[in-house]
């Protein structure tokens, strides 16, 4: 499996995409990580959106983050090698347990 830093290959995100939600998606075009998140308000939107925050912050990975009204949506990946690494599946990772806990 490739390094945190490293350029993953299709092989291995469909692989690791495979242990993910059904919330998560590969945007091939721009070869970046997708999460799509529905909550029942916008608060409860907004209060997800701070706890990724927290995790992105601690992990020193920070994702694109939308959100409108009840809908979030996250984009990843490693900026430093532009592509799709083992960090962002690792960050979905944690962000599906957010989302499964309900925060």
């Amino acid at each position: 499996m490739a390094n945190e830093e490293q350029k993953m290959n299709e092989d291995e995100m469909e692989e690791r995409l495979d242990q993910l939600s059904e919330s998560w998606f590969i945007d091939e075009d721009d070869m970046t990580l997708f999460g799509q998140f529905a909550f029942k308000d916008f608060p409860e939107a907004l209060q997800f959106v701070n706890d990724v925050g927290a995790i992105a912050e601690r992990r020193k990975h920070h994702p694109e983050i939308h959100i409108s009204f009840n809908e979030v949506i996250i984009e990843t990946w490693t900026h430093d090698v532009e592509a799709v690494t083992a960090k962002d599946f690792e960050l979905a990772e944690e962000i599906d347990g957010l989302a499964a806990s309900g925060q």
